[in-house]
């Protein structure tokens, strides 16, 4: 039998425009979660694609991380970034960057006895349920918010990656 999956929010959808390396910062999400979060990634889907100067990546990844021999957090990241190939000039240094769009969509869940540990007697099945009753609504909370700022750290390395169009007051389209 699988582990009961607990969702941890709603799904979050961003979108920023401008000019950015998509490598870069494809790279800058991934070291974030891997090495910051400690998360296990594993992508799931990768595609590059590169038409005469107009590039697109889109990926969709999973994030595991082990919050407690009973809890285990489930990130499910899609990034997808298209832009052109343009000259621009960033303190005095030409560089070719991508302009265009940057959307990142998330989800998030928690896996509930995934290691099959609780109940394997009838006496660990007691156990567990008076332990989620008393002590368990405190954890999910606590790994509800803790994705929550997984998430929002995400957006804010997006958000600071992506230098703006002129024309833009508000960093992009956000929902969420």
């Amino acid at each position: 039998m699988g582990a009961d999956k607990i969702p941890g929010g709603s799904m979050r959808k961003f979108e920023y425009n401008g000019y950015f390396d998509m490598y870069k910062l494809y790279e800058e999400i991934i070291n974030f979660l891997e090495d910051a979060r400690n998360y296990d990634v594993t992508e799931k889907y990768y595609v590059e694609k590169n038409d005469e100067g107009k590039k697109e990546l889109s990926s969709y990844f999973d994030g595991e991380l082990h919050y407690t021999d009973y809890y285990q957090l489930m990130l499910v990241v899609r990034v997808i970034m298209k832009g052109k190939d343009t000259e621009i000039e960033i303190n005095g240094k030409k560089r070719i960057m991508a302009k265009g769009t940057v959307k990142v969509i998330a989800s998030r869940y928690i896996e509930v006895d995934f290691q099959n540990k609780r109940t394997k007697s009838a006496l660990m099945e007691f156990a567990t349920k008076i332990y989620d009753k008393y002590f368990g609504t405190d954890e999910i909370g606590d790994c509800v918010q803790l994705m929550g700022r997984d998430i929002q750290a995400i957006k804010s390395i997006v958000k600071n990656h992506v230098l703006l169009l002129p024309d833009q007051d508000t960093p992009g389209i956000q929902n969420g």
